[in-house]
């Protein structure tokens, strides 16, 4: 993972840093975004709420937040930093126990949302756009059979 960056990792369960450490790889991997640096931040919902107020001008909770830096860095002679997710780990319980997996799963599912927005892809731009993220959130989650067991296979 000499690609990705993770911040607030004590935010995590030892079973949380498990997935991450197997299927982050995969993820990039099927993404195509291997030769790319990305920053993952896991932070608590009053945080993420700050983040979300001062960046986005929405006081509320939300899952994730993704800041594409690949203009800036560019410009700077890095062009292969393509940016910074922010998961609040908090919502991604929450998440999890209304989707009814556990928050493993939740966790991997906002990586590949939050890389997907990235990659330029905005489910709140329209309708099109909405059902192409998460149709290929859902078959990269399919592709590798992630599921609430098979971590330790």
């Amino acid at each position: 993972m000499n690609n990705i960056h993770v911040n607030g990792i004590q935010l995590l369960t030892y079973t949380q840093k498990l997935y991450i450490t197997k299927y982050i790889p995969k993820i990039i991997n099927i993404t195509k975004i291997y030769k790319n640096i990305i920053n993952i931040t896991f932070v608590t919902n009053p945080q993420i709420k700050q983040l979300n107020v001062k960046f986005k001008k929405k006081n509320k909770y939300t899952d994730v937040l993704t800041f594409c830096i690949n203009d800036t860095s560019a410009r700077l002679g890095y062009n292969n930093i393509l940016g910074e997710i922010i998961i609040s780990i908090n919502e991604a319980s929450r998440q999890a126990k209304q989707n009814k997996h556990n928050v493993e799963i939740e966790i991997l599912k906002l990586i590949i949302h939050g890389i997907f927005h990235l990659l330029g892809l905005n489910h709140k731009k329209n309708n099109k756009e909405k059902k192409i993220q998460f149709k290929y959130e859902n078959k990269i989650i399919n592709h590798y059979n992630i599921t609430n067991t098979n971590i330790f296979k």
